[in-house]
């Protein structure tokens, strides 16, 4: 049910949007509409004052490749993105992606708008955060609203203290990484809560050279592990049986020092690093 005068705006450009954000206020941007349908109470669709539908803007279907980076304009799909570049962007990436959302909302479901929800936290950003994506923002009301690349890691931190802003391009380093992993388990209706796990590691005369993990947890906690990467960094691959369970140890008691994290999950987080570094 939308409210009494709720008005609805389809701007050709940025410069037309800045204009209705002049002069509008209650405003929500509408990329694919999938965050819309959780405001969905009873038989009611609750929506605000002021609806601006952004698919319209032919600036946010851009797309460009260089010889360091893939760049999409913040409203192509993920659907788009994965039958657009299905050769070219990096397997893990393309396993994120297919296995983010069923096929009807990865048709709707935009990069941008993926990026941008405040409510829930989609698998395929902690591999963005580990592949070093970045984004280009305008600030719709700062009096400047100039558009400014920043990392993805800036923008999650501050994401919920900005005010109505709109991602314009979203940046994707081509990475030549000889280990990558995404792994998914459980599901958010039985017992077992999802949890994702994402990891790029170079290994340099079967030594680990470099090392990025995340996981996304229930799709509202986002998990770094730069003190267990530290530690990781320079063992010999595959561990050996006898360096098992030191090494599983020392990944716990890692997990442990964070307060966000349930004993469950810590549990789970560590057997799913060892089954990554096991399988080199």
């Amino acid at each position: 049910m939308k409210k009494k005068g709720t008005r609805f705006f389809r701007p050709k450009t940025v410069g037309d949007l800045k204009e209705i954000v002049k002069k509008e206020r209650d405003i929500t941007l509408l990329a694919g509409g999938t965050s819309l349908f959780r405001t969905i109470n009873g038989d009611n669709l609750i929506i605000p004052g002021v609806i601006i539908i952004l698919d319209d803007i032919v600036e946010l279907k851009k797309e460009n490749r260089t010889e360091r980076y893939f760049e999409f304009g913040s409203m192509f799909t993920i659907q788009e993105i994965i039958c657009g570049s299905k050769n070219n962007l990096p397997k893990i990436l393309l396993e994120s992606l297919e296995s983010m959302a069923p096929y009807p909302i990865r048709n709707l479901a935009t990069i941008g708008g993926t990026i941008a929800n405040k409510d829930i936290i989609s698998d395929i950003i902690p591999l963005l955060l580990i592949l070093n994506c970045k984004v280009e923002v305008i600030p719709l009301v700062d009096k400047k609203n100039r558009a400014k690349w920043e990392s993805l890691t800036q923008y999650i931190s501050t994401k919920d203290e900005r005010g109505l802003h709109l991602i314009t391009r979203v940046r994707i380093p081509l990475i030549t990484t000889t280990t990558c992993s995404y792994y998914k388990t459980g599901h958010s209706f039985n017992l077992f809560k999802e949890i994702s796990f994402s990891a790029i590691a170079e290994i340099e005369k079967s030594n680990i050279s470099s090392l990025s993990m995340a996981f996304n947890i229930e799709n509202k906690k986002i998990i770094r592990t730069k003190e267990i990467e530290a530690e990781l960094i320079g063992k010999h691959m595959p561990i050996s049986y006898r360096s098992r369970e030191p090494l599983l140890s020392i990944i716990k008691t890692s997990l442990s020092d964070n307060p966000r994290l349930k004993e469950s999950e810590i549990y789970r987080m560590a057997q799913i690093i060892l089954h990554f570094l096991e399988g080199f």
